[in-house]
């Protein structure tokens, strides 16, 4: 009886943590100026219009992908086909895409804290400790708001994915990977008899997440395989190993199922990073390196103290289940640092372990009474990050920061763009714009993402001094041409400097407030 009313509030929790991940969006938008708009976007805006713009590709009827900050994209592959996918729902419900994008933000969420919820009953022994590492996961962050002063900026400020709360904050992939990883985790370790629906859904859920987020794949694979290293060693050592029981064990061979039904999406990826000449150079600019080991401390905070005295002093390494722990945990901290372009990346899932280790601490070091305070304690501490990253996202807009704020004038020309321009078209823009441009139109930039446009950094360049009045008019004209550019978009920062007398050869076909566009004639 208790257990479904636990189910039940946690699914009630689920849904209202998800929801309550919305205000701030609503309120933003609620308080920009009358000639303007909210983006949409209140963490890492610019990677925010690049899903809108893999969005659009898939409702304009593309299933494979093409690079829309790159002059040359190449051939489509199939990758990003999660916001593929979610273009192909735009045009079956005519809804926004950017009510799209936060509808099925808030539905991974609500997801993600449930799934949440089910993983931490495998390892509290009490109702107490369930609950109170459940909560920690679904408002918990770490101490990144007391490394401020200090100059350390922790990965609670500026790593969503690292963080439960901030990670259904930020984007719809997060929380849906969060909820893939952990479900994989669930049916991995409840695997008391081997059967086909275990291999049927453990091969399914490691497909999607190769697919999401292929790199978390290795963390799972990781995680299982040094869990099992270890259970293989101790039965060694206790002489209770029997060869035969290796093939036959559900742990083991549901790490073969994951490997298996992971491992087209992992070598499709690779060849592509290889053999595509677009796609290989921004993946080789796609680097996420992890902060200083300080940023990590401040970042997670007391849950990671609290999770290291569990591993090091309550002796948890001799159950399974704690193993199980310590191997995850260990793991995670290791690939943080690993010679590898998305270091950051690997922190994904971390946090759930490291709850739950943070709870047996507290109640181990802590006497009975003395839980709750010690627990609240804990928790008030580890909300203030969470508050901070949501209220510097409310000043700027406030402010109206140009990064989340769009303007009417400046909307109106990327809308000419969509329903008037040539589709596939290069526009040349400043970087703002170019970032933006792909989200609302189906036209091409020479430089808007800093690492899905290749050689992102030469491409910046040649925009910034195409777009300079000391240059030659004649020679940024023969220069466009030999680019193929077909329109310009100007703004009002791209005469702060003066005014770029090469546009007199070109025609203006759109014009509103202090936004312009330009064609290029042929």
């Amino acid at each position: 009886m208790d257990d479904a009313r636990d189910i039940r509030k946690a699914i009630v929790l689920s849904v209202g943590v998800a929801l309550l991940t919305l205000i701030p969006y609503v309120i933003s938008n609620s308080i920009v100026e009358l000639d303007s708009m909210f983006s949409g976007f209140l963490l890492n805006p610019v990677d925010g219009f690049s899903y809108l713009a893999k969005m659009r590709q898939g409702s304009g009827g593309d299933w494979l992908f093409h690079l829309p900050y790159a002059a040359e994209p190449g051939e489509g592959a199939l990758l990003f086909i999660y916001y593929i996918l979610l273009g192909k729902v735009v045009n079956l419900t005519g809804w926004a895409p950017l009510f799209i994008y936060h509808f099925t933000r808030i539905l991974a969420s609500c997801l993600m804290f449930f799934v949440a919820y089910l993983f931490v009953t495998r390892y509290s022994s009490t109702r107490r400790t369930r609950w109170a590492a459940y909560v920690l996961i679904l408002f918990g962050s770490g101490f990144g708001w007391l490394g401020i002063p200090f100059g350390v900026m922790g990965n609670d400020l500026n790593i969503p994915e690292s963080i439960p709360f901030l990670s259904a904050y930020a984007n719809p992939h997060f929380p849906l990977s969060g909820a893939l990883f952990l479900g994989i985790a669930i049916l991995i370790t409840s695997a008391k008899e081997w059967t086909w629906k275990r291999f049927v859904g453990l091969f399914l859920l490691s497909t999607v997440l190769a697919a999401v987020q292929p790199f978390m794949i290795v963390v799972l694979v990781g995680i299982f395989v040094s869990w099992q290293l270890w259970e293989l060693w101790i039965l060694i050592r206790e002489d209770e190993f029997m060869y035969q029981d290796l093939f036959s064990h559900p742990v083991w061979r549901s790490i073969v199922t994951i490997v298996l039904g992971s491992a087209p999406w992992l070598i499709y990826d690779y060849l592509l990073t290889i053999n595509h000449t677009a796609l290989s150079l921004w993946n080789a600019q796609n680097l996420t390196a992890s902060p200083p080991p300080a940023g990590y401390l401040f970042g997670f905070g007391g849950v990671l103290l609290l999770a290291l005295i569990a591993i090091f002093k309550l002796n948890i390494h001799r159950q399974t289940t704690g193993r199980l722990l310590i191997s995850w945990v260990t793991l995670q901290l290791l690939l943080l640092y690993a010679p590898f372009g998305l270091q950051r990346r690997f922190s994904l899932g971390l946090y759930f372990p490291l709850a739950i280790l943070a709870v047996m601490a507290l109640e181990r070091i802590v006497r009975e009474k003395r839980f709750h305070v010690a627990f609240f304690i804990l928790l008030a501490l580890s909300i203030p990050s969470n508050l901070i990253v949501i209220a510097s996202g409310l000043v700027s807009v406030a402010a109206q920061d140009e990064i989340l704020i769009i303007g009417d004038d400046e909307f109106s020309s990327y809308e000419w763009l969509g329903a008037e321009g040539e589709s596939g078209s290069i526009v040349l823009t400043n970087e703002l714009h170019g970032n933006r441009v792909p989200a609302f139109s189906s036209m091409r930039v020479l430089y808007g993402h800093p690492f899905e446009t290749p050689n992102a950094i030469e491409q910046l360049a040649l925009v910034e001094r195409l777009l300079s009045p000391e240059v030659d008019p004649t020679v940024v004209m023969n220069e466009i041409m030999e680019l193929d550019v077909h329109y310009v978009l100007v703004g009002p920062s791209d005469f702060e400097n003066g005014y770029l007398s090469w546009l007199t050869a070109a025609e203006q076909v759109f014009s509103k407030g202090d936004y312009a566009v330009y064609e290029i004639k042929k």
